[in-house]
Formats: C-alpha cells, structure tokens, sequence
C-alpha cells in the first residue's frame, strides 16, 4: 500500500516531517528494488552513500523481512523504472528526498496482491530462508514461520 496503516516512528526516513519523506512516497507510490541486470559490486563503486544494503537481506533492527517478487509484465502500466525515477527525481528539484538511484523503481498506487509472483521470508542474515506459498497462503503457516524468528539481537 502507498500509505499502509504504519506509524511514521516506524517507517523509513519519516523523522524530518514530509518535507523530507522519500521520494517514492511522494509521487504516491510503493518502493521497489529492480535487482534486473543489478552488479553489487558495479553498483557499490558507482553508488558508494546508496543504502541498500541496509535492506538486503534485511535491515539489522529487524527480526527478518518478506521478499515478493512482482510480475513486471502485471503491473507495466504503473511501473516507473529505477532510471525514470532518478529522472523525474532530478526534473523536479525533489533533492531533499531520498532514493536509491538506479535500483529503486516504483509501483504508482497500491500494489496488486494478483502481480505478486513468488515470496519468502528471510532471517539471521539471510542464512535462514523460507518459501511462501502466494497463491494459498495460510495467515496461520505464516504465524508458525515467524515464530522461528529469533527476538530482536537474537541472531542465530
């Protein structure tokens, strides 16, 4: 969802007010990672301040992270490209919110549970891997999943 029913205190660079939200969240959209052609190394030499790895495979702070892949074809209409959003981004002098250039893409408006084309949940530092069944998914399978979580600093 563009605006989920998440506090601010739980999102990502909330804390300076929407002046500074990232971009993403402005133009009314739902962050993706375009990992399409992506180099890690290419991209760390070329990007050196960009975040990503805060996200992959999950942020320390968490307890682990779902991972869904979309179906670009499902949902072309509304997919802005990683370089599109650097452009529009820089056309409009919106500099003082964020983006990862050139690995962020964007969906505009809420994201199709239907372009959803596989899922899993990761853990302790992407060592623990689980895949998620999308097209039957149990909320209660699911619950199970996340209890093998370890707590917050708890990393097995």
């Amino acid at each position: 969802m563009v605006e989920p029913k998440i506090d601010n205190a739980e999102r990502w660079k909330t804390s300076r007010g929407p002046d500074y939200y990232p971009f993403v969240r402005v133009i009314g959209g739902v962050s993706l990672f375009d990992f399409r052609g992506f180099d890690a190394d290419r991209y760390d030499q070329s990007h050196p301040i960009s975040t990503w790895r805060t996200f992959v495979p999950h942020s320390e702070n968490w307890r682990g992270a779902v991972w869904i892949e979309i179906d670009a074809e499902a949902i072309a209409g509304s997919f802005v490209t990683a370089d599109e959003i650097v452009d529009r981004w820089d056309a409009g002098c919106y500099h003082r919110h964020t983006i990862m250039p050139r690995i962020e893409a964007a969906h505009i408006g809420d994201l199709p549970v239907s372009a959803f084309r596989s899922a899993f949940l990761t853990w302790a530092g992407g060592r623990k891997v689980r895949d998620l069944d999308i097209v039957d998914f149990d909320p209660a399978e699911f619950d199970r999943l996340t209890h093998e979580l370890p707590q917050q600093h708890d990393q097995r």
